[in-house]
């Protein structure tokens, strides 16, 4: 996973401390809710080779996460909830 993911969202989170916008209590976001934003956003958004910019980990192949620099790889299928 990549390392930018953490620094975008130590941004965002700066971002709005500093517009006074993460204040539940003021009727605005958390930092927890603009952090989930952001993933949602990298999970759904996709790299110019189609490849999600931050994999869903419960989708992703369990041999691609044993060595993530061969090709990426999903499940075929939804894995089961326990």
């Amino acid at each position: 996973i990549s390392p930018m993911s953490c620094v975008l969202a130590s941004i965002i989170k700066r971002w709005a401390k500093s517009r006074d916008i993460n204040n539940p209590s003021k009727h605005t976001l958390s930092s927890y809710g603009y952090v989930l934003m952001l993933t949602y956003f990298l999970k759904n958004a996709r790299r110019g080779d189609g490849n999600p910019i931050l994999p869903n980990l419960q989708w992703v192949d369990p041999q691609w996460a044993q060595n993530p620099t061969n090709p990426y790889r999903e499940i075929a299928a939804k894995p089961k909830s326990p």
